[in-house]
């Protein structure tokens, strides 16, 4: 119980006030069990002594709880607390559409917060309950840019006689009131849209169509003056306002939906949810990763061609991109037969004491994950989707939607002193019901068991079989020491950061096998890193690779030696053989891994990457196409599939997924260069020369050997509108820096010069295969440079399989 004044609510943290209304108080709270922040309303001690004003408080909570609408405020919980009554809600801390007096909005922007409301409205209606307020102080604004409709406290059913009013009282606020309202007629939606084209009118304009010194003067106007006028410049407009504000009901739009066909017909707006801040509102760093990721899901969508996607395997996945197509104008519905049994683990919140313990919550959330995967029938949000989200808030709603789901798992971990707490909870994604929760008390030593009983509840709840072995069939015993799974969690918190955690990683890794040596997944976990490690070491570190390649795979071995299968090893040590070039020997673990783990996307990537190698292209593309499939999130995996479709000589297509690529992880050095080359390879220099501008040195780290990469990307963009600079350029760059120029421009020599110094090296694993077996060096088959190269490759002349 926390306390803020003389008001304490149970479950509940009070912050600070928010904000203050005739009826009630709102103050920023944190839910306890959940960690998450709320809109905390409670009536004022005055109002509450009022039963008429604490039954229309109450009334609030009751009717907009029944409502399920991605753009309808959630309430999380209603109650009363030593005489105090209040609601928890949604809160959404850029605040209302309201705009400052005089301040008028772009038309743009004005249409896609009515389409909003619209939606919400036509819900609402269709479920019999009229609004009666809607004004602009009841309309929030979401971080995403999306709108939500609130303040449901005079909201009435449309068949309902009750009156929560004494005589001469005024319900609603006249400047936004229907004549019908006014006129104490029953009203129904109708009524509501008339409100809304008031809105409208004041979001365009920056003012209201009537004014007067009081209500009723204000409301005489609405009753029988004119139909205001918009200004010239927004003429085209001024249809809809006559529409939505005319006197009679039935010359009105029937309903919201209407008023969003005639926003759609006018053609002003892409998306009525769009997922953009607002340009005055700084970005954060971790919530910007998911307004790019969804634009980029977008990108995928059109990239993997959807459409073409069998339901079956694929369903979440291509419903996460359906949904994000939509503009999120349908809600994602558990009794959909392509929803019905799909479910996203959220990453469970860290409530230890020491927030160096995040990497136990977030482990504790992969395994779980991993355990429901393996639930029969049940499709579960890949990892890298689910972690894109860490740290935002996000209705569960709206996470259904983005990752087109019909159930989210949230959660919660507290580890201490030998002990862990996890509360978890259960939720129907299309109206936000809890269906399940639950708080287990264990000692560390029992996780694994904790986390076999989750799934188990979890997929029972669901009405999922278990199979024969039920609970036990979904989490396999790692190890019995509690210190090595810490570590080992730890371990892969590194890795999967990259740069220096691959390292730190291998260090991790190493710690968990000396307290138990059978640990077998942390054994294939060092042979994974070992496997990446020629690519995040300084150049002069290089020189190393075989070594790295050789400890990894010893690691390999050791740990299918005591987990043979174990498909995290066998993609591992497949994939450590394709980087040597021992083509053949891959074979066989790439597809035990297939065999092991057929929807996991890493064993796809991996699989491209082998494909690659010996040429099989096409077969390449599908399967990073189909780890893009499982997994959409994933910057690496949409850069592979440019990769494969630059080698075909699809240069065009390459565009589109590393731009979602770099969307989501401009960081990664590599994937900027790779964008700014695909614009000069299919002459789009002005795109490449505005990327160029708009990017920091950071995003060019794969040309950074030559010096500074921008003036080597720079050089290129020169020569690609002035060839016949080319002596001139020259003389401004170092040899190096000029031949990396010719090399990002496409120049066959500088390639194949590149080339040969990375095979020769042997430290970038099947890249440099890949790309010899490129249709861009077809008419060069026979160029001995090349041959020589795919000899040192373990291929013939022509790229085929040697025998070893």
């Amino acid at each position: 119980m926390t306390e803020h004044g003389a008001i304490t609510i149970p479950g509940y943290t009070l912050l600070h006030s928010i904000g203050t209304g005739g009826m009630a108080e709102v103050y920023l709270a944190t839910q306890d069990s959940l960690g998450r922040q709320v809109a905390l309303k409670i009536l004022s001690p005055a109002m509450a002594a009022d039963p008429v004003l604490r039954e229309r408080f109450l009334q609030e909570a009751r009717i907009a709880a029944q409502l399920h609408h991605p753009n309808i405020i959630a309430i999380y919980d209603v109650g009363t607390h030593a005489g105090t009554a209040y609601i928890a809600m949604e809160y959404e801390q850029v605040g209302t559409v309201a705009p400052p007096q005089g301040t008028a909005l772009d038309s743009h922007s004005a249409l896609r917060i009515v389409h909003d409301i619209a939606g919400a409205l036509d819900y609402a209606h269709a479920q019999g309950v009229v609004h009666r307020d809607v004004k602009p102080d009841n309309i929030l604004r979401r971080a995403n840019g999306s709108c939500l409709l609130s303040d449901f406290g005079i909201a009435r059913a449309m068949d309902s006689s009750a009156a929560l009013t004494r005589e001469g009282t005024s319900i609603g606020t006249p400047q936004y009131m229907s004549p019908e309202q006014l006129r104490g007629e029953k009203i129904d939606g109708r009524s509501d849209l008339y409100s809304l084209g008031v809105v409208l009118y004041q979001l365009l304009t920056g003012d209201l169509p009537y004014k007067g010194t009081d209500g009723w003067a204000i409301g005489v106007q609405h009753i029988s003056g004119d139909i205001p006028r918009l200004p010239p410049a927004l003429a085209r407009l001024q249809p809809l306002i006559d529409a939505m504000m005319a006197k009679d009901p039935n010359a009105r739009p029937a309903t919201g939906g209407a008023v969003q066909k005639r926003i759609d017909a006018l053609g002003t707006i892409t998306s009525p949810t769009a997922v953009m801040q607002p340009a005055h509102e700084k970005t954060n760093p971790r919530r910007g990763l998911i307004v790019l990721g969804a634009a980029a899901v977008l990108i995928v969508a059109s990239v993997l061609g959807y459409k073409q996607m069998s339901g079956k395997s694929e369903g979440v996945n291509a419903t996460a991109a359906n949904a994000a197509a939509t503009d999120g104008a349908a809600t994602t519905s558990a009794s959909s037969p392509a929803l019905a049994k799909t479910i996203a683990v959220m990453p469970f919140l860290n409530m230890s004491a020491d927030k160096e313990q995040e990497y136990f919550s977030d482990g504790m959330t992969e395994e779980l994950l991993n355990a429901l995967a393996k639930v029969p029938g049940l499709n579960v949000t890949a990892r890298t989707s689910v972690f894109s989200l860490k740290g935002q808030r996000h209705d569960v709603r709206e996470l259904g939607k983005l990752l087109g789901v019909a159930y989210v798992l949230e959660g919660s971990v507290r580890k201490a002193d030998g002990q862990v707490r996890i509360t978890a909870q259960l939720v129907r994604a299309d109206n936000g019901f809890h269906l399940w929760s639950e708080t287990y008390d264990r000692k560390l030593e029992d996780v694994f068991a904790l986390q076999a009983e989750l799934a188990g509840t979890i997929a029972r709840e669901l009405k999922l079989p278990l199979g024969m072995e039920g609970n036990d069939g979904l989490v396999t015993q790692r190890t019995s020491n509690s210190q090595a799974y810490a570590l080992y969690l730890q371990a892969r918190a590194a890795f999967k950061a990259r740069g220096d955690g691959v390292q730190k990683s291998i260090e991790l890794f190493r710690q968990a096998e000396k307290l138990d040596p059978k640990f077998a997944p942390a054994w294939a976990g060092e042979c994974a890193s070992l496997g990446v490690l020629p690519h995040w070491v300084p150049e002069e570190e290089k020189k190393n690779t075989p070594k790295f390649l050789s400890e990894a795979e010893t690691a390999c071995k050791q740990a299918l030696q005591l987990a043979p299968d174990l498909a995290e090893a066998h993609t591992a040590l497949g994939s450590l053989y394709a980087f040597r070039w021992d083509w053949a020997r891959a074979e066989p673990h790439m597809k035990r891994a297939l065999e092991l783990a057929p929807n996991d996307a890493e064993v796809y990537f991996a699989r491209s990457k082998w494909l690659g190698g010996l040429g099989r292209l096409e077969e390449s593309l599908q399967a990073n196409t189909r780890a893009i499939e499982l997994d959409p999130l994933v910057p690496i995996f949409l850069n592979g599939q440019a990769f494969s479709l630059r080698v075909l000589g699809r240069n065009e297509e390459q565009i589109a997924p590393l731009r979602a690529a770099y969307a989501m992880a401009p960081g990664l050095g590599f994937i900027g260069p790779n964008l700014f080359r695909a614009y000069l390879e299919t002459g789009r220099l002005d795109d490449a020369e505005k990327f160029l501008d708009q990017t920091r040195p950071a995003d060019w780290a794969a040309l950074a050997r030559t010096g500074n990469p921008q003036i080597v990307a720079r050089a290129a963009l020169q020569l690609a509108r002035h060839p016949e600079q080319r002596d001139a350029v020259r003389k401004q760059l170092t040899p190096e820096q000029f031949e990396r120029a010719l090399f990002v421009l496409g120049d066959v020599d500088a390639n194949l010069a590149a080339l040969e110094r990375d095979i020769d090296l042997h430290a970038s694993g099947t890249d440099p295969v890949r790309i010899l077996h490129s249709v861009g060096f077809n008419a060069y088959r026979k160029d001995p440079r090349i041959v020589r190269m795919f000899r040192k490759a373990g291929l013939d002349a022509d790229g085929k399989l040697l025998a070893r």
